[in-house]
């Protein structure tokens, strides 16, 4: 915490440290910790423009020097140059949480997206040694997580063109990402050991993870197989780089999803994982397996599905009988 309250003085005083400079522990001659934050960030601001260990250093040079301080995921750079495109480049002298904000409201249509692109901002800048205070927002109530019912699921595959549906069922059959089923290649399948693997890089919590694949999984590699020598999923040759319009178009067909003036709303791709991790709870598959199945970081991550085990209650509503 940079701003404290000392016992002695009636004002919040700032304490921080700057590349170039000896440590900062100031008065803001603040009572209202608003107010001192204002002046706290007031001069930081003024001390970056003219910090010696900043001169010459341009965002484009603080994002090389992060994705090279230690092995990064896909999505990790995937969200880095996706905000690079909207924010030019310049000195970070001149990068202020002003501009980082109306950039990353520019293309982030919910707090929660904000929200990951700014944490990925501030972890830029600093290992660069700029200690910005990024703007926060709101996140608002938890979004529901959305899954298909076996119907629903059937009803869907039925409207999915087949290079689509191929990759749909795949998804669903090992809870792989979105990213880690467009970029499967071969050389990551092991068809006598019935696995695929990803390399920690493209995996979301930095860790290689094994995949073992089902009847079901394995029926797909067995309709794809020799389409493509290098990628597993492909269309007309090449290889598929989004999902969007096809998608949608189907699940509005499927009645999964609709259009509501002129954006659509509904299934997500990104429900085939819920879909694949909820059915393997209603089916008995513990929560510590299914952590490691789907390559989750933490078992906290997992329990939101705790509630679809069919003894997850059940086992305990006796509890109140008195032992014999």
């Amino acid at each position: 915490m940079s701003l404290i309250k000392r016992k002695d003085s009636q004002y919040w005083w700032t304490r921080f440290s700057l590349p170039g400079y000896e440590r900062v522990y100031r008065s803001t001659g603040e009572t209202s910790r608003a107010a001192a934050q204002k002046v706290e960030d007031s001069l930081k601001a003024e001390l970056w423009k003219t910090a010696p260990a900043l001169q010459g250093i341009t965002w484009g040079t603080a994002v090389m020097k992060w994705a090279n301080h230690t092995p990064r995921s896909s999505a990790e750079l995937a969200s880095v140059l996706y905000f690079g495109k909207h924010y030019a480049d310049r000195k970070l002298s001149d990068v202020t949480a002003e501009s980082v904000d109306r950039t990353l409201a520019s293309f982030c249509k919910t707090p929660q997206t904000y929200t990951r692109h700014r944490a990925r901002v501030s972890a830029v800048l600093k290992l660069s040694g700029v200690s910005l205070t990024l703007v926060k927002r709101k996140t608002g109530k938890v979004k529901e997580r959305e899954w298909l019912g076996h119907e629903q699921w059937e009803a869907l595959k039925l409207e999915l063109p087949p290079h689509m549906r191929n990759m749909a069922e795949f998804a669903i059959a090992t809870g792989l990402r979105q990213a880690n089923v467009l970029n499967l290649e071969w050389a990551k399948v092991d068809l006598k050991r019935k696995l695929v693997w990803v390399d920690a890089i493209h995996a979301k919590g930095g860790k290689a993870i094994n995949v073992p694949l089902s009847d079901v999984a394995m029926d797909v590699l067995a309709r794809v197989k020799g389409e493509h020598a290098e990628h597993v999923f492909t269309y007309h040759g090449r290889q598929i780089s989004e999902i969007k319009t096809a998608w949608m178009s189907a699940n509005v067909r499927a009645g999964t999803g609709r259009y509501v003036d002129g954006a659509y709303t509904g299934f997500t791709w990104h429900g085939l994982r819920h879909t694949w991790a909820t059915w393997h709870v209603q089916n008995g598959t513990p929560l510590d397996v299914l952590q490691k199945l789907g390559g989750w970081a933490s078992y906290s991550m997992v329990l939101r599905y705790a509630h679809h085990a069919p003894s997850y209650l059940a086992t305990f509503v006796n509890n109140t009988k008195e032992k014999s």
